[in-house]
């Protein structure tokens, strides 16, 4: 049977490894065999989203970049006796160094978690939870002052992003608004600006401040 998938015509697996949904399924597709590996590029855990002319939040003069993000939970496929992870799965993030090397991160700092071993991603299933970007200087650091970035419309593809705008979370929790085209970012709701956290869920907004008060935003 094997080699019966081995031996699948060239432009299928093509077609069939473009429609792939996440990164993780690209490295188990390129796990299967050597075709499929050669059918399948190595995929970009950090995609850098197109150049966006913009003015931050607040005075910045260095340059930088969009990056998309995904917040995965890892669960084990097999289940050992002695392990003391029975029944338990992580929340990860997966960063990619600038020499192509794969990391862990913390969700929470995007700090890089520490790991004794290597990891088999054959041995864990992994559920996509959710998507976000951020801004980093120089593909290394996050830009100071500038706690969460979401995009409107959450687009399918980089190709329309100049018509997109962003929400972000800045400068000890204000809430920014900004649209492509416009000279300065909105402040919203300038009575309460104590906001944690902004997530997308269904193509809708929502924002939490420190109280624990969800609120819904319509751009």
């Amino acid at each position: 049977m094997m080699s019966r998938w081995a031996d699948l015509p060239k432009e299928l697996l093509e077609m069939i490894s473009k429609r792939l949904d996440s990164g993780v399924d690209a490295l188990r597709f390129r796990a299967v065999c050597t075709s499929w590996r050669c059918s399948a590029s190595l995929p970009s855990f950090d995609q850098e989203i197109p150049p966006l002319l913009l003015m931050l939040p607040q005075s910045n003069s260095a340059d930088t970049v969009l990056l998309r993000t995904t917040v995965w939970r890892m669960e084990l496929v097999r289940q050992y006796p002695n392990s003391s992870s029975l029944s338990k799965s992580w929340l990860v993030k997966v960063g990619e160094s600038k020499y192509g090397k794969l990391h862990l991160l913390n969700p929470l700092t995007n700090q890089k978690a520490d790991a004794a071993t290597s990891l088999d991603f054959l041995d864990f299933k992994f559920v996509r939870l959710s998507k976000a970007v951020f801004l980093k200087r120089s593909r290394r650091f996050p830009v100071f002052g500038i706690n969460k970035v979401v995009l409107f419309p959450m687009p399918a593809s980089c190709s329309n992003i100049d018509e997109s705008g962003m929400l972000a979370i800045y400068h000890e929790g204000k809430l920014g608004y900004w649209r492509s085209g416009d000279v300065h970012w909105t402040l919203l709701d300038d009575k309460n600006f104590q906001y944690d956290d902004i997530i997308v869920r269904k193509d809708q907004f929502y924002v939490i401040d420190r109280w624990g008060t969800v609120s819904w935003i319509h751009p």
